[in-house]
């Protein structure tokens, strides 16, 4: 609502007295019906339960060990991961990891290809 006033002093209270920011009627009837909705609450809160051993079964399979365990190797030059050939050249040391542990490597040649 809206309030006229000259009394500056009591204006202020009036400020201090409400929340900072307006909420309509609809807004505040909807919330209030929100926090008694108990039963799709609990709905989702069931289906997150039923759904977390699959979602994390997803991301563990994901998971940058479990690659590695199944052939896949990273290459990196220092910190840097090597992506493309081009990042390296003939006498460049990488570091690559394998499921078991670190290969101490030395670039001798590339061949740039484009794998479809």
């Amino acid at each position: 609502g809206y309030c006229l006033c000259a009394d500056t002093a009591l204006l202020g209270r009036m400020r201090g007295a409400g929340q900072p920011w307006a909420v309509s009627g609809p807004a505040q009837a909807a919330g209030i019906a929100a926090l008694k909705e108990t039963d799709y609450v609990e709905a989702v809160r069931a289906l997150i339960r039923a759904e977390r051993p699959r979602l994390a079964a997803g991301l563990d399979a994901l998971s940058p060990l479990k690659v590695l365990g199944r052939g896949y190797a990273i290459a990196r030059r220092g910190e840097d991961v090597v992506s493309a050939a081009a990042q390296v050249e003939a006498g460049d040391r990488l570091d690559v990891l394998v499921a078991d542990g670190v290969l101490n490597c030395v670039v001798e040649g590339k061949e740039e290809r484009t794998w479809r």
